[in-house]
């Protein structure tokens, strides 16, 4: 059971999961991969921080969670160093999606959620951050409609 299904509050119910792209793992592979190739034979040593910036970003990988449920929109990353960020269906007043090229390329984003009373959250490296954006705007409409 993730995050997202412990935290969930009587009578609400999940509407949509995304994770993180695949994306968050490409950079620390490419620069291992390149001080092995580099420095394996050299300097062994030189393979280790790459190396736990790989497993740090594979963990967080597996570990992150975004979703929305009928009450509200959720972000969870990290293992040891928790970051959640929540905000209700009710309060948000706009989602919006940055995304640039290499984004648009490799199918990954930032949503932005903007809340009442100035509040922003931002939700980076979103796999498939225009289904997510639409999720969002369904579950919102679904809330105004119940009122």
């Amino acid at each position: 059971m993730g995050y997202l299904e412990s935290s969930l509050m009587d009578g609400e119910v999940i509407s949509y999961k995304t994770k993180l792209s695949w994306i968050v793992i490409l950079w620390p592979l490419l620069l291992t991969f390149i001080f092995l190739i580099a420095f394996a034979e050299e300097v062994p040593g030189m393979v280790i921080l790459p190396g736990i910036w790989l497993v740090i970003a594979i963990i967080n990988y597996f570990k992150s969670e975004f979703g929305i449920t009928n009450k509200r929109l959720v972000l969870k990353t990290g293992v040891i160093k928790r970051k959640s960020q929540e905000i209700q269906v009710n309060k948000i007043e706009g989602i919006s999606v940055d995304q640039g090229i290499i984004g648009r390329l490799l199918g990954y984003g930032t949503v932005v959620a903007t809340g009442t009373g100035g509040a922003i959250n931002r939700y980076p490296s979103v796999a498939d951050p225009l289904t997510f954006r639409k999720r969002i705007q369904e579950q919102i409409s679904a809330v105004e409609a119940r009122r």
